[in-house]
């Protein structure tokens, strides 16, 4: 079948819907944004509302505003896709009427705080995405202080499944340039060094054959590269601190 190809422009009485129904309009907008096709589930995860009114509003766009390979969602977790004719225009201003538009830097900013709040997401999809795609959204985004804080305050960028992700994090933090950014953007540095110097060490010991409790008690230096805000470092790690060794000379012994 082929694709469907409708234009916005197509339907004034669904866009003027979009305008006058702000919850319809913000559940397109981060469709526009997402980048794997969402359920209303995870749709409603994202913006806080019911998945049944999400699957709601969404039957009430045409059959046209969506990709031939998804139609309208038929339960709360099926895949839905808009098509990529709708997407395109929406989030372009110079195709799409102001009051229509998508401003994408603010969803992405939106999906981006969401990625990064992880606690107590239980949701296979979600954890998933957000994994996958939370620097995309960052580097999208819009700078706030919101976004400055959310990104202060999440585990998620240095994890060890956002390794690959953290240096085009940086270099968009560094072409914002606020101060606020040079803080974020020397914090992730210093963690990707950590984790390329971790998996360096590792290497190192499987090379020599050492046992895998080797491989541990390097990796779990690089906390000495960290504060110790309102309490006392391990015994060990303190001991390390009083003696003066610290991880990079860790790496260079014999």
């Amino acid at each position: 079948m082929a694709p469907h190809t409708a234009s916005p422009r197509a339907h004034p009485g669904i866009l003027e819907s979009l305008t006058s129904r702000p919850q319809l309009h913000s559940i397109v907008a981060v469709m526009v944004v997402l980048q794997q096709g969402p359920s209303p589930l995870q749709i409603s995860h994202v913006l806080g509302i019911s998945w049944r009114d999400v699957h709601q509003d969404l039957h009430t766009l045409p059959e046209e505003f969506f990709d031939s390979s998804s139609g309208p969602p038929e339960h709360y977790y099926s895949e839905v896709h808009l098509s990529h004719s709708v997407k395109n225009r929406l989030s372009d201003p110079s195709q799409c009427d102001s009051e229509f538009w998508v401003d994408t830097p603010k969803w992405h900013a939106l999906l981006a705080k969401w990625c990064l709040r992880s606690n107590g997401r239980y949701n296979a999809r979600d954890i998933f995405y957000a994994n996958d795609f939370w620097a995309y959204h960052v580097c999208r985004s819009r700078p706030s202080e919101d976004l400055w804080d959310t990104l202060r305050q999440s585990p998620v960028p240095c994890r060890l499944t956002s390794h690959a992700a953290l240096p085009a994090v940086i270099a968009w933090l560094e072409q914002v340039d606020v101060d606020d950014t040079r803080e974020l953007s020397s914090m992730y540095k210093n963690c990707y060094r950590v984790r390329v110097s971790a998996a360096a060490a590792g290497e190192r010991v499987r090379l020599m054959g050492l046992p895998i409790g080797a491989v541990a008690a390097t990796i779990n230096f690089h906390r000495l590269d960290r504060p110790y805000p309102g309490r006392k470092p391990p015994d060990a790690e303190q001991k390390a601190l009083q003696t003066g060794v610290r991880y990079s000379d860790f790496l260079t012994m014999p």
